[in-house]
């Protein structure tokens, strides 16, 4: 613009703006869309920090599964463990000749069948009613084979 203070506002455009006007209009528009980057700069920020947190509670509950299924997955072993003792216990009874050694594989044999009486009572507690009715046909056969023994 040469010597005046009028400025076109657009070239389609006949109006004419001055200057201090049209000045003033782009610093509104551009505090318009500095707000506005600033907010959605803000909302990104809440999603993270949001994103984060559900991550960590997630983290939390994970771990709380992997623990359970650990102590359960351990129980199991040791009703394992304790059917392979009982076992060993009744063979070493049945061949032992000497019946000092027969009647101390007998205590053993009773002290390892109370252990897991135990293992089954800690497994039956489970929550999870699939895992309790697994348990209790577990036991079931379990119980057939202390009464063959």
């Amino acid at each position: 613009m040469s010597g005046g203070n009028l400025a076109v506002i657009g070239p389609e455009s006949n109006l004419l703006m001055p200057e201090p006007a049209l000045e003033a209009a782009h610093r509104r528009v551009r505090r318009i869309l500095a707000i506005g980057l600033g907010g959605m700069i803000l909302l990104m920020l809440a999603a993270g920090i949001d994103a984060v947190r559900v991550l960590q509670a997630i983290r939390e509950q994970s771990g709380l599964i992997q623990a359970d299924a650990m102590a359960r997955t351990g129980t199991l072993v040791s009703i394992r463990t304790k059917l392979l003792l009982s076992d060993t216990f009744v063979r070493e009874y049945l061949l032992d000749p000497d019946p000092n050694r027969s009647a101390e594989d007998s205590s053993q044999l009773r002290r390892v069948w109370a252990d897991l009486q135990q293992g089954l009572t800690t497994y039956s507690a489970t929550p999870n009613a699939n895992e309790a009715a697994m348990a209790a046909r577990l036991r079931g056969k379990i119980e057939r084979y202390w009464e063959s023994i």
